[in-house]
């Protein structure tokens, strides 16, 4: 069958350095096979050269049918699509596997290609998906191709930790290694790959489920330098012991989604004195908060809001009904608006009806913050009306629940059981943004609060020690709030259990 060769955006060439420092980080033995599945250059064969690996044992490929310096390392199976071959060789094993995949969307690829692209399976079981990227196909085809106990050294865009697509891979990795070591340079790599790319070492094939470890790096030089050490990482909390609890998930709990989408926060999200400048009337407005910083508390309640109206914050989101057109103030500020924007006017004015009137989530029980340096938590909403926007999440309990048990709820999410489930769920941005999509919320652990809780003193505490940066201090006043109700469940639990057997008898 026919290929064809890789297009130049999808070519990006390792630094030498670089390949150089995955290959040392893999631990070459005699005797051990290597497979390169895109070898492009040589930059790889190259490095294990250096290291002296017999090419005898390394296995390598490439699209492109023109010879490289790698050729004259070892024979090249060139004009060789890594995909379909890895079909047609599902039998062959080997030790190591190193390279830096294609970066190409599936549906940018010739029909040949895409065809065998779709044929590779996910760890899930799951052929890939037509969203996904070559490099994801990539890893999957060669993960099968690893003997157990191997390891993999390979060069990822930043895609690998965020993207949808790929969280099955992602969750599959951490599974099955015994280690994990995912290493994040700050700046670009690579000149046509403006948003950053992550080194992805594993070790230890189907000995896991693995330590996992990340890393942050200035720069390459300091990447190549601690790739092989033990990197300045932060640990993932393993799950705290609470005896007696029982744990479910935040979407068998609570509905989560992003607060509203204004379409134009500049014009729909107004200061007090904008408000009374332009002479807007209150009606015309619904009380918000829209910013992480806006929540400050435990329960945000209107003695909150208005400390925030006061200091100048963005709380009022602009949004006329029917009676308040009739209003001069309002009915000039939306023409001026239209006016200035003409057909410019932003995708989300233009498809919803009528433009100005941003569409609000259900009533919200409490708002969500991933706050910097604080981790995920509520902060519970006391304030008729209250609502937020897009920068914040709202969350709505299923089922009507007490403020005392929705601050139990809350404790849930600060325990160190919860807070391991979310931080292995979040994803790290080019940008340098960590963030939870609601999705991904909807799978965070938590542990059960009994149903009589009351629990708002204890969680203003927590709430407060958290946001002064006293976060292992919160974590263990969630801790001990589980730890305590789980003992009292166990042994109500238990009296009830002897009843029923004295009963019985």
């Amino acid at each position: 069958m026919a290929v064809s060769a890789p297009t130049p955006s999808c070519v990006v060439y390792t630094p030498p350095a670089l390949a150089d420092a995955i290959v040392k980080a893999l631990k070459a033995k005699k005797e051990e096979t290597w497979l390169e599945p895109s070898c492009g250059g040589g930059v790889f064969l190259e490095a294990l050269r250096r290291i002296g690996v017999a090419a005898g044992t390394i296995t390598a490929l490439d699209l492109d049918t023109t010879p490289t310096r790698a050729d004259e390392i070892v024979a090249v199976k060139r004009g060789t699509d890594f995909l379909a071959w890895s079909i047609a060789n599902a039998a062959c094993r080997f030790d190591r596997i190193v390279g830096n995949p294609p970066y190409v969307r599936l549906v940018e690829l010739p029909n040949a290609l895409r065809m065998a692209a779709l044929s590779v399976q996910q760890p899930n079981g799951r052929p890939v998906g037509l969203m996904a990227n070559c490099w994801y196909a990539f890893l999957c085809a060669a993960l099968k191709l690893l003997r157990p106990g191997g390891s993999l050294g390979v060069v990822l865009p930043a895609a690998w930790e965020y993207a949808d697509y790929a969280a099955p891979l992602r969750a599959g990795v951490v599974r099955n290694f015994a280690r994990v070591r995912v290493l994040r340079c700050s700046r670009p790599l690579f000149p046509r790959v403006e948003d950053g790319s992550v080194v992805l070492i594993a070790t230890g094939w189907k000995g896991g489920p693995a330590q996992s470890l990340r890393s942050e790096h200035e720069t390459l030089e300091d990447l190549v330098r601690n790739i092989d050490r033990a990197c300045p990482v932060a640990r993932l909390p393993g799950p705290v012991t609470l005896p007696g609890v029982r744990t479910t998930t935040l979407g068998r709990v609570a509905t989560v989604r992003i607060g509203a989408v204004t379409g134009d926060a500049d014009f729909f999200l107004l200061t007090e004195s904008d408000r009374t400048e332009k002479g807007i009337p209150v009606s015309a407005c619904v009380p918000v908060v829209s910013r992480s910083k806006h929540l400050a508390t435990a329960v945000i309640g209107r003695a909150e809001w208005l400390r925030l109206r006061r200091s100048g914050r963005r709380i009022w989101l602009f949004r006329p009904g029917k009676a308040q057109q009739k209003i001069e103030s309002v009915r000039t500020l939306l023409s001026t608006y239209r006016r200035a924007k003409g057909q410019s006017l932003p995708y989300k004015l233009r498809t919803r009806s009528p433009w100005y009137r941003t569409p609000l989530p259900e009533t919200p029980d409490a708002f969500m913050s991933m706050h910097a340096g604080a981790g995920l938590w509520l902060a519970l909403r006391g304030m008729k009306r209250l609502t937020a926007t897009n920068t914040l999440y709202v969350v709505r309990f299923h089922e009507r629940t007490s403020r005392g048990l929705m601050a139990a709820w809350g404790l849930a999410l600060l325990t160190t059981r919860a807070v391991g489930s979310w931080e292995s769920l979040v994803r790290h941005y080019p940008s340098g943004l960590r963030k939870l999509e609601p999705s991904d919320l909807g799978r965070v652990r938590l542990p059960v609060p009994p149903a009589t809780a009351r629990a708002i003193t204890t969680y203003r505490k927590a709430v407060s020690l958290l946001l002064r940066g006293r976060v292992a201090r919160s974590r263990a006043v969630a801790d001990a709030w589980f730890n305590r109700h789980g003992k009292q469940m166990t042994l109500v639990g238990g009296a009830r259990k002897a009843g029923q057997r004295a009963s019985e008898t």
